[in-house]
């Protein structure tokens, strides 16, 4: 009958024994003779009103085998368990209605044990709790070194309940411990819960036994193969706060159009890990989640900035943050890079060498110093590195020879180095020495092929970058 319901208040008052369970919502007590339950059943949106629909007040024994919520998890506490499908399935010894169960658990974080959960499958069950410390043995397993005293109760109804320790267990990050929980089921054969579920990853850490002192790793007697217990463990969490450093800012000062910042933070959880990461500015806000990322010096406002940085823990806790300074210099476009004049000998050819600036420059001509009533022309010159290069080709004597203009603008950086080739004609002054410091930096001479064929090491050409 309740398979084929569609709409309006749903009654049965046979004597069948349920065998279905429904999600209780809500309920409104003008509806029917005496009032019905707001339902939510599990078959999806085509039954019922779009998986919804309302139960008469007593009504095919609604309310039989309840559950409900009478806690939580809060922030500060971390439940350990293997059985992620919960109780689906149980486990006995052979004329028996006691047996034991045991899981060992392996904490990710520093802390007490103040409560053991765990499922009951049996009204008036009785049980023990035992912690332990260590488990030895194979295929046959004992446990030992008992950390605490033993404590007992008894429930009343099926379901999940978490037991509070009367006296709650220091447990330490990566230091194992076991949980054994003794059932007792008055008229049942099988108080153990398990997690029997195909489809899991079982863990292996799971234990059964029908004394209480020799242990086997529990199995499905179905299908023989292993299964994870239905008893959990809650810990209290001593959670201890990252650590953030700020490993590098660099170049520092940085200079706008010029420059891009890179910045590298480090983070430490003494009993966990790092999770989230956050950059901001006094000035200019937020500037990332991320460990490590690099930003334009164009979009940092200029002037002081204050850095700031911090981490957070898997735990949601954050760190104190760190903080460094970082200088943002307006660009200086009007720099130049400058051998000044040179002198005789003077010849043309071929010249080779590097360039090393000590301030980034945007570069948009090169200037040919020539000798005295000579045109000191630049045929063609070509600058880059490894990555790329720029070329530029000069004037012929008709109009301005002395200067080569690149079709467009680039930037040259401060600290790094650079190749050139310049080709020359008509006498153009020449610098003595194979590396010589510049207004701008040091230029150096590779080699220069005169228009003889001679080689030579130490004549630099005679230019001005601007």
């Amino acid at each position: 009958m309740f398979k084929m319901y569609q709409r309006g208040i749903f009654e049965y008052n046979g004597t069948q024994t349920p065998n279905h369970a429904i999600l209780i919502i809500g309920w409104d007590d003008s509806l029917g003779e005496n009032g019905a339950w707001l339902i939510k059943n599990s078959w999806g949106t085509s039954w019922g009103v779009s998986g919804y629909g309302w139960v008469a007040y007593g009504a095919a024994n609604i309310g039989d085998d309840t559950s409900a919520i009478a806690g939580y998890n809060d922030a500060d506490s971390q439940i350990y368990h293997h059985d992620e499908y919960g109780w689906t399935a149980n486990l006995g010894c052979s004329n028996s209605t006691t047996a034991w169960g045991a899981v060992r658990f392996i904490p990710t974080h520093t802390g007490q044990l103040h409560a053991v959960d765990f499922w009951v499958n049996s009204p008036g069950m009785h049980y023990e709790i035992k912690i332990f410390d260590t488990i030895t043995g194979g295929p046959t397993y004992n446990l030992s070194n008992q950390l605490c005293s033993t404590q007992t109760g008894t429930t009343t109804e099926k379901g999940y309940y978490s037991i509070p320790l009367s006296t709650p267990i220091a447990v330490d990050s990566g230091d194992d411990f076991i949980v054994q929980v003794k059932f007792s089921a008055p008229g049942y054969g099988y108080p153990i819960p398990i997690d029997d579920e195909s489809s899991a990853d079982h863990s292996n850490d799971s234990y059964c036994s029908c004394d209480g002192v020799q242990f086997t790793k529990s199995n499905d007697g179905d299908s023989g193969e292993y299964c994870d217990v239905g008893i959990r463990a809650r810990v209290t969490v001593l959670n201890q706060p990252p650590t953030a450093t700020i490993a590098a800012i660099t170049p520092n000062p940085a200079e706008q159009v010029f420059d891009i910042v890179s910045f590298l933070g480090n983070g430490t959880d003494p009993d966990g890990t790092v999770s989230a990461y956050n950059w901001s500015s006094n000035l200019d806000g937020e500037l990332s989640t991320t460990q490590s990322f690099t930003k334009p010096a164009s979009e940092l406002t200029p002037g002081m900035h204050v850095i700031s940085f911090a981490v957070q823990d898997d735990l949601g806790a954050w760190s104190a943050e760190t903080t460094c300074n970082l200088t943002i210099e307006p660009a200086n476009l009007t720099r130049v890079f400058d051998t000044g004049p040179g002198g005789y000998p003077s010849i043309a050819g071929r010249h080779t060498g590097t360039i090393t600036l000590n301030c980034s420059m945007l570069v948009h001509r090169l200037f040919m110093y020539p000798c005295p009533g000579t045109g000191g022309r630049a045929i063609s010159v070509q600058i880059g590195n490894a990555t790329w290069n720029v070329t530029a080709t000069g004037h012929d004597y008709r109009g301005d020879w002395q200067n080569i203009t690149f079709n467009e603008p680039f930037v040259l950086r401060k600290n790094e180095t650079y190749h050139y080739t310049i080709v020359t004609d008509s006498y153009p002054q020449l610098v003595t020495g194979q590396t010589k410091p510049v207004a701008g930096g040091t230029m150096t001479c590779t080699e220069f092929v005169d228009a003889n064929g001679q080689r030579h090491e130490d004549w630099i050409p005679a230019i001005r970058l601007e």
